[in-house]
């Protein structure tokens, strides 16, 4: 266990150093029937950290370890859909690439029976810094005007702007 870890625990009074999985699962189990519900607990193994590429067999072994003392909620899932390159490249803030996370994201979940809290439902431009693309702006299922982003556009064909010929002409125009 890394130093981090150690850290972090001690810090809750918790001494882990020597401790097993089984004795991990022992400590949430405790921890959860003391009524203690919040639980940080990320896809990172010792050494990794933001920005490492993950693939599903190294999260479902990390989720492996709480499975058997928790119900799973999943909390804070999201994608953004714009990017000025500090910390998420532009290329991988896309609509697109939203879309195709929310539907495999609602795939899984809904196999694997794990309810979900998606972040956020709408952009929220007063969030980040002054610059127009940072991604903590862009995080919504729809536009701060309401409108659906195409995560969304199947589900809500009634908030799509409806286009009108003179719209169609001058798009034809440039």
């Amino acid at each position: 266990m890394s130093n981090l870890y150690q850290r972090t625990l001690s810090l809750a009074g918790i001494n882990v150093e020597g401790l097993s999985v089984e004795d991990l699962r022992s400590l949430v189990r405790a921890i959860l029937d003391a009524k203690i519900h919040g639980i940080c607990f990320g896809p990172y193994i010792e050494g990794q950290g933001p920005g490492a590429p993950l693939d599903s067999a190294q999260i479902r072994e990390r989720l492996a370890i709480i499975q058997p003392c928790v119900r799973w909620v999943r909390t804070l899932a999201g994608w953004t859909t714009a990017s000025n390159g500090r910390g998420i490249d532009p290329w991988n803030a896309t609509e697109e690439l939203q879309a195709r996370y929310y539907k495999e994201l609602m795939e899984w979940t809904t196999s694997e029976n794990i309810l979900t809290f998606v972040f956020e439902a709408f952009d929220e431009p007063w969030k980040g810094s002054h610059d127009p693309l940072e991604p903590e702006k862009h995080w919504g299922l729809f536009t701060v005007d309401r409108t659906p982003k195409l995560a969304m556009q199947e589900l809500y064909t009634e908030r799509l702007p409806v286009l009108q010929a003179d719209d169609l002409t001058a798009s034809a125009d440039r």
